[in-house]
């Protein structure tokens, strides 16, 4: 009987061994989860943070293109402005030359 009671208190020994072992592993691994949550969740936030930023960025890209469309538009508008221009007095100039020249040639004949 007594190797029996000692056998037993050796197996309640070990089990209880191989229990706080268990507890322990189950605190570190708890910890661990913990740890690896609270990391996801500042990946998370840093996640939500450079999706506001690069929305921003496109919101900027997207404001400099239309500045820039417009700004091309203007000056395009403008040049064709100056060249509408241009040719205008120069076709007045060629009318003005062309006049001059009928009035010699009616002088020249009289």
């Amino acid at each position: 009987i007594q190797v029996m009671v000692d056998r037993a208190r050796t197996e309640l020994v070990e089990m209880e061994a191989s229990s706080r072992r268990w507890e322990s592993e189950a605190r570190e691994t708890k910890q661990d989860l913990e740890h690896t949550k609270k990391e996801m969740e500042r990946a998370n936030s840093n996640n939500g943070q450079l999706n506001h930023e690069v929305n921003m960025l496109k919101d900027t890209i997207a404001r400099n293109e239309a500045q820039a469309q417009r700004e091309y538009s203007e000056m395009v508008n403008t040049y064709e402005d100056r060249l509408k221009q241009q040719y205008n007095e120069h076709c007045k100039d060629l009318e003005h030359h062309r006049t001059l020249e009928a009035s010699a040639r009616r002088q020249e004949q009289q």
